[in-house]
C-alpha cells in the first residue's frame, strides 16, 4: 500500500470507541434508492475494499466525520476480528478498527468489493459493513439509487441484443425491486442473486442497459394503481403459466397464462437431460427430509407443466410436492439446466431419468427470449409488456402517491433461475403414472 490513504484531521480512537454507541443508521428509506446486500451466499470472511474514479470515504458507525480517505486506485482489507467483535480495517501501513463501518465515494467515484483472488466489482451508492450475527462473517449492504440498479440488472438478468426487449426488462427490474422489498428484514431489501435479481454493480452495465434505464426512467408496471410482481423467466416453451399453478396462493389477476407464439427458436425452447437416478432420489429426500424410493408425476396444469408430484418414501408413506418445488431440487443438485421447466416428461432407463422438455423457469409473466423475438419484429416495449400481464398500466413512479404493493398477493421470486417458495402441498393427489421404481 502507499501513502495514499489519508487519515482526516479528526481524532480516530475516539471515533472508534465511540463506534460501538453508534447504531447503523437505518438504510435509504426513499422509494428511488434500495438496499442490496452483496456475496450473501458467499458470506465472506473478507474483502478487499477499493476507490474507482475518485476517493471513497470511510466513516465508523453513524459518526458524521470520516476517519479515512482511500484515493483512487487505492485498497484496504476489512475483515472481522474474533477477539473484539469488531471489523478490522487494515493495510500494510495501519490496523484499524470499527462496529461498523460506511463508505461514500466523493461525487461520481465508485468502490470496489472483491473477495480474495477476485477483480473487484465496481459499484455506486454507499457501502455499509457490519458482522453477521449469524455466522460472525461480513454484511455488506450497498444502498444503491435505483437507475444505477435497473442498468445493471437489465445486463445481467436480460443481455439479449435488441433494445425494446431491454426497455421492457429495466421496467419489470425497477418494479420487481420497489415491490418486493420486505422479504429479507429491515436491513437490506434484495440480495444479489436469483434470490432477487442477480445485480453486479456498474461494471456489468453495458451501452444498451444503461440506454434501456435512461429510456424508461421512472416507469413502473401496476394494476389497480399498485406495483405488481414483475415476475419473469428465460423461456416459456409455448405457453405461459398461471401463478397458483407454480407457487401456492391465490389467482393473481395480471398473472395469468396464454399461449406464447413468441421465442420458439429460443435454445430452451426444446431440451433432453439425462440425470443420475440414485443421485436423483438421493436429492430429493436431501430436500424433503426422508429418503426417497420413487416418485409419481401426479396432476399437470392446464398448459402442460407438472402440477404436483407424490414422492414415494422407504417407509410406505407418500408425500404431495408442488412441481416447482420438486424441479427446485433436482436444480440444486444437477444445476440449473438439469430440469429446466415444469412443462416436461420423463423416462427411466436402468439407472438414469431422461427428461425431455420445453422452456426455461417458472414460466409466469414475461418470457425473456419471447421478448426478444417480439423486439425482433419491430414491437416495442409497451406491446411486450400487454402481452405478458393482463390488465396492467404503465406508470411513473412520480405519479403514484406511494409505490406501494397490491395486498393478498402470491410472493414469487424474479429472475430465471429464481428460487420461488416452494411450498408444498402435503394432500394425497391421484396417481396417474409410476416413474420411479
Amino acid at each position: 500500500m502507499t501513502t495514499l490513504l489519508r487519515f482526516l484531521p479528526i481524532c480516530r480512537a475516539a471515533i472508534l470507541a465511540l463506534a460501538a454507541t453508534y447504531a447503523l443508521p437505518h438504510p435509504f428509506a426513499q422509494a428511488q434508492e434500495v438496499r442490496i446486500r452483496l456475496y450473501d451466499r458467499q458470506a465472506p470472511a473478507e474483502v478487499l475494499l477499493s476507490a474507482h474514479e475518485g476517493l471513497a470515504r470511510l466513516y465508523a458507525g453513524a459518526h458524521a466525520d470520516p476517519f479515512l480517505e482511500i484515493a483512487k486506485g487505492e485498497a484496504v482489507r476489512i475483515a472481522p476480528d474474533a477477539s473484539t467483535g469488531e471489523l478490522q480495517v487494515s493495510s500494510d501501513a495501519f490496523t484499524l478498527y470499527a462496529q461498523s463501518l460506511r463508505v461514500e465515494p466523493a461525487g461520481n467515484a465508485l468502490f470496489g468489493v472483491a473477495m480474495q483472488n477476485e477483480r473487484p466489482r465496481r459499484y455506486a451508492g454507499d457501502l455499509h459493513v457490519s458482522l453477521n450475527a449469524d455466522d460472525g462473517g461480513l454484511q455488506l449492504v450497498n444502498a444503491v439509487p435505483i437507475e444505477a440498479y435497473v442498468a445493471s440488472v437489465v445486463a445481467t438478468e436480460y443481455g439479449l441484443p435488441d433494445m425494446e426487449g431491454s426497455k421492457a426488462m429495466a421496467v419489470l427490474a425497477r418494479t420487481y425491486a420497489l415491490h418486493s422489498t420486505s422479504k429479507f428484514g429491515a436491513e437490506y431489501q434484495h440480495v444479489d442473486d436469483t434470490r432477487s435479481q442477480v445485480y453486479r454493480g456498474q461494471g456489468a452495465m453495458t451501452p444498451r442497459s444503461r440506454q434501456a434505464a435512461q429510456n424508461t426512467e421512472g416507469e413502473v408496471l401496476t394494476w389497480r394503481s399498485r406495483l405488481i410482481q414483475a415476475v419473469y423467466h428465460a423461456s416459456s416453451g409455448g405457453h405461459t403459466a398461471d401463478n397458483e399453478a407454480v407457487w401456492s396462493g391465490a389467482p393473481v389477476p395480471y398473472l395469468r397464462g396464454k399461449p406464447d407464439p413468441y421465442g420458439s427458436e429460443a435454445p430452451h425452447a426444446e431440451w433432453t437431460t439425462r440425470v443420475s437416478r440414485p443421485e436423483a432420489l438421493a436429492a430429493l429426500g436431501e430436500k424433503f427430509g426422508e429418503e426417497v424410493i420413487g416418485f409419481l408425476l401426479d396432476e399437470r396444469s392446464a398448459d402442460g407443466r407438472v402440477a404436483s408430484v407424490s414422492l414415494l418414501m422407504r417407509s410406505g408413506q407418500r408425500r404431495a410436492v408442488r412441481g416447482n418445488a420438486f424441479r427446485l431440487a433436482l436444480i440444486g443438485r444437477f444445476g440449473a439446466r438439469s430440469l429446466r421447466s415444469m412443462r416436461f416428461e420423463i423416462e427411466r432407463r436402468g439407472e438414469e431419468y431422461i427428461f425431455t422438455g420445453q422452456g426455461y423457469g417458472h414460466g409466469v409473466g414475461l418470457s425473456q427470449w419471447g421478448a426478444h423475438d417480439m423486439a425482433q419484429r419491430g414491437m416495442d416495449y409497451t406491446e411486450i409488456l400487454d402481452f405478458y400481464y393482463t390488465g396492467v398500466t404503465l406508470s411513473r413512479l412520480e405519479e403514484m402517491a406511494a409505490p406501494t404493493a397490491a395486498p393478498s398477493e402470491a410472493s414469487p421470486a424474479a429472475s430465471p433461475e429464481a428460487s420461488p417458495a416452494d411450498d408444498e402441498n402435503a394432500s394425497t393427489l391421484p396417481q396417474t403414472r409410476r416413474v420411479g421404481w
